[in-house]
């Protein structure tokens, strides 16, 4: 198998395939794509998403959407060939330097290379559809069973780097450098999932901002209280749930992060926050604009917070008090600017509540994430359940 010497080393070499060869210990050994490698998938994968976010601000934004050749599917099936050629290429180059099979895919690849299948019978059946069922608009865009495909492959893809991240071993506590891929991947997963869930994404939402007074304005001519009622508490049940879902989406990947590296270094909760927030807007073409900077202040306390509370599955009150308090300090921010930018409809009670409520919702969660250890069974115990 042929490697380069070190005084041979450059970033030129680094991204090339036999770079995953360096870091082997026998030929046996499956290959490890190298940080530069990640690096450059990420890239690749951040094409991909640039293309899917203009696509998705097309169908939610256009009037008009008759045609299958547009600037945005050339951008977005572009990136695609680009990003399987360059996984190909390993794979190839790999299979001829002597490993077959599965051994020939890189660590952390092999859920990619399924997604490049995926997302090509994804992509083809999306063509047919369009072709013979017309473009979709709105919300029925993001529920189409082939764009559900394609999403799926992109979610394979574009973790790689994470995952490949995930199973290398380093330090527990990363500088930013070291964790760039890492972060980088989970961001772009996350915004994949904002993407899918835009429609439960609160930032671009202006739900909180309607009060029983809105309702009354808008309805036209004489509208039953009782009936202004039932739709007051519909809007704020689903502003409620809106709150949850992107506390899902923004604070649990954090969680799985701290499971896996004991300190996250400073400025990464805030990218992954501010760029997936940022992403989600841009396909509402930034209505609701000034909850970014929320989003940016509520990312910085995280931060903040986890930089306070060194939190990590060996100091499990720290994990689960930063669990409870990491939406708290994300939730009060966005109130506070939409006070500020536009207006709270919802009374007090409801606004401070659903804050302290997305909290507990995800202590609950972080005992799935990180659940508490299990005393060992002595040999008593087990013959007493047994018995």
């Amino acid at each position: 198998m042929t490697t380069l010497a070190p005084e041979e080393i450059t970033l030129r070499s680094a991204l090339h395939p036999a770079a995953a060869t360096r870091a082997m210990v026998t030929s046996a050994d499956r290959p490890r794509l190298t940080w530069h490698q990640d690096v450059l998938t990420c890239l690749l994968c951040t094409w991909l998403m640039m293309g899917l976010f203009m696509d998705a601000w097309a169908h939610t934004n256009q009037t008009t959407l008759d045609s299958i050749a547009t600037p945005w599917h050339g951008l977005f099936y572009g990136s695609f060939l680009a990003l399987a050629s360059w996984i190909l290429w390993h794979l190839r180059w790999h299979h001829d330097a002597g490993h077959r099979g599965l051994a020939a895919i890189p660590v952390g690849y092999g859920g990619a290379v399924l997604g490049l299948m995926i997302f090509s019978v994804g992509a083809i059946g999306d063509q047919v559809w369009h072709l013979t069922l017309g473009i979709e608009r709105d919300l029925k865009a993001f529920l189409s069973p082939t764009h559900l495909l394609l999403i799926i492959g992109m979610l394979l893809m574009v973790s790689a780097p994470l995952r490949s991240q995930w199973s290398r071993p380093g330090p527990m506590a990363p500088t930013f450098r070291q964790f760039l891929p890492a972060i980088w991947s989970l961001t772009l997963t996350m915004m994949l999932t904002g993407i899918a869930y835009n429609y439960a994404y609160i930032y671009p939402s202006g739900l909180v901002t309607i009060g029983q007074k809105g309702f009354v304005q808008g309805f036209p001519g004489q509208t039953s209280i009782p009936l202004l009622n039932v739709f007051s508490a519909r809007f704020e049940v689903q502003g409620l749930l809106m709150m949850h879902m992107t506390t899902f989406i923004l604070v649990l990947p954090i969680l799985v992060a701290l499971r896996r590296w004991r300190r996250l270094p400073f400025g990464s909760i805030t990218l992954l926050v501010t760029t997936v927030t940022g992403a989600v807007l841009e396909i509402f073409q930034y209505s609701f604009g000034w909850t970014l900077l929320a989003a940016v202040i509520g990312g910085l306390a995280m931060d903040l917070l986890a930089r306070a509370l060194k939190p990590n599955t060996s100091s499990v009150w720290a994990f689960r008090t930063f669990a409870l308090l990491a939406p708290m300090v994300l939730w009060i921010p966005y109130f506070v600017v939409i006070a500020i930018a536009y207006h709270v409809g919802w009374p007090l009670e409801l606004s401070t509540g659903s804050t302290v409520l997305t909290g507990f919702a995800t202590l609950a969660m972080s005992f799935l994430v990180a659940p508490s250890p299990i005393p060992p069974y002595t040999d008593s115990a087990v013959s007493e359940a047994t018995a």
